[in-house]
């Protein structure tokens, strides 16, 4: 383990005092909002108050943007926390925060850029598994579990613990971490099914994403009802439903269609799904699709006007997602990255054949 690494972080934490503006830039995935719902509470306890700005950019936005950029300094912020954001994969916004800054990354996405090894005029501290020298594999090892983890070493979270679980279910990371979200489920007299997805952290999980894909303006919305839910049945019975509902029958809808809607390649183990759905239900349905084509590279892609969006799947790994969907867009406009099973990003209209041309030839 990277004693040196940790004992960094808890200086950064010690460091932290009431006189600090604190603002939050979290993902809007499951893991995404449980790990900074975590990160929430732990300032709360921490300073008597929580985090002074709760920030989250539009879908596809995986490095910081120079909007967030300017968000900060007009709010005068003085530390910068990210959950389950690949920031250092562009890493000169980062370093452009840490002109006033402090910056602490919690994430657990392959590693870009180490801000660990240069000297910047504020502190830019990285955090991730495989830095910090953990033997679980990294894309397993969710950003909910791990900010619950280092948050852990200055306060107690036990009672919110439960807050990480979708998050962990929502990640796939399930079986790596069954006993802590087992643990959680039988607190709540909850069921533990085959699928994780099907328990109570999951169908959170699933409230969350579909919630996500009906409007991300909404998870201001479910980032605050997480938080200030007692137990998980709060969130299962909150406004959010209205949501799923409409999602789930969109999610169906392509489901059950995919043979005579999708693009299959079997020669390259290759499915292309082009969808025409009014909400964006693309990362959802690939996570669904995978499981029943777990040999195959999925790719499903949704028009987001002058973008096209983009989810990859591949739950064999036999193809890493994260290097397909990076090296397809070298050179054109669109960013993307991920894990090794999942994936995604955004390339722009007028390049999208050019990068539905270099995945056929990459295959």
């Amino acid at each position: 383990m990277n004693e040196q690494l940790y004992s960094q972080f808890d200086d950064f934490v010690k460091g932290i005092s009431n006189k600090d503006k604190i603002a939050l830039i979290h993902d809007i995935d499951p893991d995404g909002i449980c790990s900074g719902v975590v990160t929430h509470h732990a300032l709360q306890r921490l300073r008597g108050r929580g985090i002074d700005v709760v920030h989250h950019q539009k879908p596809g936005e995986i490095p910081l943007t120079k909007k967030t950029l300017e968000v900060l300094k007009n709010k005068k912020i003085t530390k910068v926390i990210t959950t389950d954001k690949a920031v250092d994969q562009e890493p000169e916004i980062v370093e452009d925060i840490a002109q006033f800054a402090d910056v602490l990354i919690i994430d657990h996405h392959k590693v870009y850029f180490d801000f660990n090894q240069r000297k910047y005029p504020h502190r830019i501290l990285l955090m991730k598994p495989q830095i910090l020298g953990s033997p679980v594999d990294p894309s397993r090892y969710c950003t909910s579990k791990l900010a619950y983890d280092l948050w852990s070493r200055h306060v107690d979270l036990e009672d919110v613990a439960w807050k990480a679980c979708p998050g962990i279910v929502g990640d796939i990371a399930y079986a790596s971490w069954k006993n802590f979200v087992d643990k959680e489920i039988k607190k709540y007299k909850g069921r533990t099914p085959k699928n994780p997805f099907d328990n109570i952290f999951g169908r959170i999980a699933e409230l969350i994403s579909q919630t996500e894909c009906y409007d991300y303006r909404q998870m201001k919305k479910v980032f605050q009802i997480l938080f200030t839910a007692r137990r998980p049945h709060e969130v299962l019975n909150s406004s959010l439903k209205k949501y799923a509902k409409v999602i789930q029958k969109e999610i169906d809808y392509y489901a059950k269609n995919v043979k005579k809607l999708a693009e299959f390649h079997p020669g390259k183990e290759l499915i292309f799904y082009f969808l025409k759905s009014a909400h964006n239900i693309k990362s959802n349905l690939s996570t669904i699709l995978s499981m029943k084509y777990p040999h195959m590279t999925l790719i499903t892609c949704a028009d987001q006007g002058t973008f096209v969006a983009l989810s990859l799947r591949r739950q064999d790994q036999k193809v890493k997602m994260n290097d397909l969907v990076e090296k397809a867009l070298q050179g054109l406009e669109g960013s993307g990255g991920g894990h090794i099973p999942a994936a995604g990003g955004r390339v722009t209209k007028k390049d999208f054949l050019k990068f539905k041309k270099r995945i056929l030839e990459m295959l």
